[in-house]
């Protein structure tokens, strides 16, 4: 049977009443409680992922041991109703629940190794396989001509290189009912040359060809010889290739000559030097005008960052000791910089801001951090290095707002982690803290305006969010003094 819990005792059981023990919340009223309710009661130290779908809670329990590995060995899904009552075994075997744009309300998940599934949800008929697929995981590309897939040749070798066959499976008028049909698009090519587009399929033959087949008729273009690597826009505009003559000795990730062509133009250009990799490159924001080189990110003394102006190819060296920061392009034509090694903090503040019209430098701010969030006026920064030198991704440290034109950075939070820190609204967040090596944590709202820490649980593994009217259902799984289970309340609007 659900049962409550009232917030003051669980405030408790996270500070020990002590006289600066986080402040408790004054939880609205759901299922006829006005706190934490627990709707599933799991086993000892168990957990579980959930979904919200079409009025009903679905869940899929799990056990994290004491060092944070997981494990579900019959990975059965049950669902409840919205307080706990009705319960139901729906099936067994699911890696996750899912649900498609295409088909809204109707419930999907993916058997890994067997493919989507459509579920009764109900409990009573068996999963129905709608779309068989090979890759681990369900990882399939879903397009308007149907659902890309990659069949090894051996389904055990996981390596890149392992040959097998780019696959077209049919979308199921009614996945309830029906079956994907299967159609091979190519065949015999390393798994390692596949990209998949909208409307395109690109793969290197076995002798390095790099190929394009239309996905619409069909059709098969050769765009370049000796390819070893390669990345491609989504409009077709911009190839960006590595040559296959290596110009480094043996290496799992060789060197070679990296080239730009405009495919409107057929024009061609050789980029940096003969020991270059394609990976240094981007094409993120050519649409802008600009093509980013990354140097090698821990050797930053010796390598210099360079942004390309594109179609003319000049460029800015980005100052040395200087990274340019990843999606560090801003609207008005600036780059964010970062001076870290992935060790330690270089001369000069960590964060600052590159003006791609008159190359002038404003610095943002000094301490190491990380870029959680980002507008196009400000960052939203967390002041712990990245994992996993400095810092592992439990640790906490302040959360600040840097705004992008200087000006002083405001402070939102004391703490908060990189491994569990989302946002609420504008002036709330949801925050993990303490976390323990089994990834149990002490769940708290924090106001971003007042700083304040408003404790909800301990002992928490995994959380969601659902918005109901100006309020918000929380549901969360938790295993501490009170039972493991899962629990939902609903939090109050924000002031």
């Amino acid at each position: 049977m659900p049962r409550p819990l009232l917030a003051l005792p669980l405030a408790c059981a996270l500070a020990s009443c002590a006289d600066d023990r986080p402040e408790p919340l004054a939880f609205g009223e759901l299922c006829g409680v006005d706190g934490p309710l627990r709707i599933v009661e799991l086993g000892p130290d168990q957990a579980a992922w959930t979904w919200s779908l079409a009025g009903r809670l679905y869940y899929l329990p799990f056990q994290y041991d004491a060092d944070g590995q997981w494990s579900s060995p019959d990975r059965a899904l049950w669902s409840t109703g919205p307080c706990g009552e009705s319960p139901r075994h729906i099936a067994d075997d699911i890696t996750y629940v899912l649900t498609i744009d295409r088909w809204p309300g109707l419930l999907l998940a993916c058997i890994s190794g067997t493919g989507v599934v459509s579920l009764d949800p109900e409990g009573v008929s068996p999963p129905h396989l709608a779309v068989p697929t090979a890759e681990p995981g369900c990882r399939v590309h879903w397009t308007a001509h149907g659902i890309l897939d990659f069949v090894a040749d051996d389904p055990a070798d996981t390596d890149r290189a392992t040959p097998g066959a780019v696959v077209l499976r049919s979308i199921p008028a009614d996945p309830r009912r029906d079956a994907a049909e299967t159609e091979v698009l190519v065949p015999a090519v390393p798994r390692r040359g596949v990209r998949y587009g909208e409307d395109t399929v690109h793969y290197l033959t076995p002798d390095a060809t790099l190929m394009r087949l239309d996905l619409a008729n069909r059709g098969v273009t050769a765009l370049q010889a000796n390819v070893y690597s390669y990345s491609v826009t989504d409009d077709r505009r911009y190839l960006l290739w590595q040559d296959a003559v290596p110009t480094s000795g043996p290496s799992e990730y060789p060197t070679g000559v990296v080239s730009l062509r405009d495919l409107g133009t057929d024009d061609s250009v050789s980029l940096g030097g003969p020991q270059d990799r394609l990976e240094s490159y981007s094409l993120d924001w050519i649409d802008r005008g600009y093509l980013p080189y990354r140097g090698q990110q821990y050797s930053l003394t010796t390598s210099t960052d360079r942004i390309y102006r594109v179609p003319d190819l000049d460029f800015i060296d980005i100052p040395p000791g200087a990274r340019i920061a990843s999606d560090g392009l801003l609207a008005d034509d600036r780059c964010l910089l970062e001076r870290y090694d992935g060790v330690h903090a270089l001369t000069g503040p960590w964060l600052s801001v590159l003006d791609l019209r008159d190359e002038t430098v404003t610095p943002l701010f000094s301490a190491v951090g990380q870029i959680l969030e980002r507008d196009a006026d400000s960052v939203v920064v967390l002041a712990v290095p990245p994992c996993c030198v400095d810092a592992t991704f439990t640790d906490e440290g302040e959360l600040w707002r840097v705004p992008l034109d200087g000006s002083p950075a405001t402070l939102l939070a004391e703490r908060a982690s990189m491994y569990a820190t989302d946002r609420l609204d504008p002036t709330r967040l949801l925050v993990g803290l303490d976390t323990a090596p089994d990834r149990r944590m002490n769940l708290h709202l924090v106001d971003t305006d007042s700083h304040t820490e408003h404790a909800i649980a301990a002992g928490v593994t995994s959380w969601s969010t659902e918005p109901a009217g100006p309020t918000t259902i929380l549901t969360y799984s938790a295993s501490d003094d009170h039972g493991s289970g899962i629990w939902r309340v609903r939090l109050p609007p924000a002031p």
